[in-house]
């Protein structure tokens, strides 16, 4: 039979780890998605020892759709895949630091609806990059997103948020690119009539963002460049051999 064509690109710290940020692949005939992240995990130890104990939380996408595992390959198709995540009248936005909204407009919009529609709770969380970290002054981070797969999930986290908790408006924004100490990162407000389901919304929504979105981060620190996983872990950066690091400002 005729192998497989397929196209991969790896993303955040993945991309670090195996040393370049796409590949071209042939693969048997009747392969799927587990097949070419096993392949790529013979390639190269330092990625099979890191997705080794996080197969489970990998973010994996076939032509830009979510696709499990065990989703069979056709000849051309364009993998994506991505390390789990490190952040009505809805309002979603992925944003450079200077685009991220004020508390005050926040607050300004939310009291257009707060009177005629008996909301009597808003929330507003506001993420900020903070310093020091495990004794290191931190410098920078630097924020990565796949835009397309997070705003989708935005768009889904919104929407399953207002059905679980019954709250009607939820706002999400997340920076993109390089932040200094003390900029907001993440901002969520979510309106809803009592407190206690606002309460508990905000709590969820703030986990579904930080681990189910498409953003990474790179820590920029006195001791060295650590991307910063989902559960807190830190793994030292090592620099990519080739494709477009998108860290560095082109110059």
């Amino acid at each position: 039979m005729c192998p497989l064509k397929v196209y991969v690109r790896l993303y955040a710290i993945l991309r670090d780890l195996y040393g370049r940020d796409n590949d071209a692949l042939e693969l048997p005939d009747g392969s799927t998605v587990r097949s070419v992240i096993e392949l790529l995990m013979g390639r190269n130890s330092e990625l099979a020892s890191f997705l080794e104990r996080r197969l489970g939380s990998l973010i994996t996408l076939v032509n830009g759709l979510y696709a499990p595992l065990d989703q069979r390959l056709s000849d051309g198709d364009t993998i994506d895949l991505m390390p789990p995540a490190s952040g009505g009248c809805d309002d979603l936005g992925i944003l450079s630091r200077d685009g991220m909204p004020s508390v005050d407009n926040i607050l300004r919009d939310a009291r257009k609806h707060a009177g005629d529609e008996g909301l009597g709770a808003l929330l507003i969380y506001v993420g900020v990059v903070k310093s020091p970290v495990d004794g290191a002054n931190v410098e920078e981070l630097f924020y990565e997103v796949h835009r397309e797969y997070t705003m989708r999930r935005f768009r889904e986290i919104s929407e399953e948020i207002k059905r679980r908790y019954g709250v009607k408006y939820v706002r999400i924004y997340h920076a993109e690119g390089p932040l200094k100490p003390g900029d907001p990162a993440m901002i969520i407000s979510i309106q809803g009539v009592g407190r206690r389901e606002t309460l508990e919304a905000m709590r969820d929504a703030i986990e579904l963002v930080k681990h189910t979105t498409g953003i990474w981060k790179i820590e920029r620190r006195g001791d060295g460049e650590y991307w910063v996983l989902g559960d807190g872990e830190r793994i030292e950066r090592r620099s990519v051999k080739s494709g477009r690091d998108p860290s560095v400002s082109p110059q």
